[in-house]
């Protein structure tokens, strides 16, 4: 549990100090063709997708994000109580 707090934490530092795209900041993410550069893409092989599949693993990633940054603002919130 100590090591998902510090995951989480540092997650949250770096989102908040190192630079990130501007898809990032937005409440929607515009899937891995678009995050990705085309060399990015097609070295991970995703040109293989089906374009169901493709949404499939955009939509996990949305979910993932939002999840995480969830569980770093809780987190946040806690220390912040704490201290």
């Amino acid at each position: 549990m100590k090591n998902f707090q510090i995951i989480v934490l540092l997650f949250l530092a770096l989102s908040v100090l190192s630079p990130i795209p501007a898809w990032a900041q937005s409440a929607e993410f515009p899937g891995v063709e678009k995050a990705m550069s085309p060399q990015e893409y097609d070295a991970a092989g995703l040109q293989k997708l089906t374009p169901d599949e493709r949404a499939r693993l955009d939509e996990f990633i949305r979910r993932f994000v939002a999840f995480c940054k969830k569980m770093a603002a809780e987190k946040a919130g806690e220390l912040s109580v704490k201290e």
